[in-house]
Parts: C-alpha cells; structure tokens; sequence
C-alpha cells in the first residue's frame, strides 16, 4: 500500500517531526503541504525552509491465528 507522508524541515536544523503526518490519499497530503508552506510566524517568513511529501511503500502482512 502506499502511503504519503509530508513533513516540514529547516535547511540547517532538519526534519520536524511534530508535525509530521502520513496520507493514504495524496490529495490529501498535497493539501496538508500547502498548508505548511502558508503558515507564517512572521511577515514574509516561512515556517518551514522546505516542505517535502515522501511516498513510501507500507508492508502489512495478516496473522491467522
């Protein structure tokens, strides 16, 4: 199954895992993206340096007991 998951960084302090979400639809994740990229603490400064949406492939596997 794929899964999309979007999460924000910083060029020199890396990846901010609070905010970090996984999506099985990458509409989905394409919207929490923009949103992340419109968030602003202060004028004309992003949140983030980069907003990034990784697809990765989930393994699941069934238990029969």
């Amino acid at each position: 199954m794929k899964v999309y998951v979007v999460m924000g960084s910083w060029e020199y302090d890396g990846y901010d895992d609070t905010k970090m979400k996984i999506f099985t639809d990458k509409l989905d994740a394409e919207m929490y993206k923009k949103k992340l990229e419109d968030r602003d603490l202060a004028p004309d400064t992003p949140f983030y340096d980069f907003v990034h949406v990784l697809e990765r492939t989930l393994y699941t596997e069934k238990i029969i007991a």
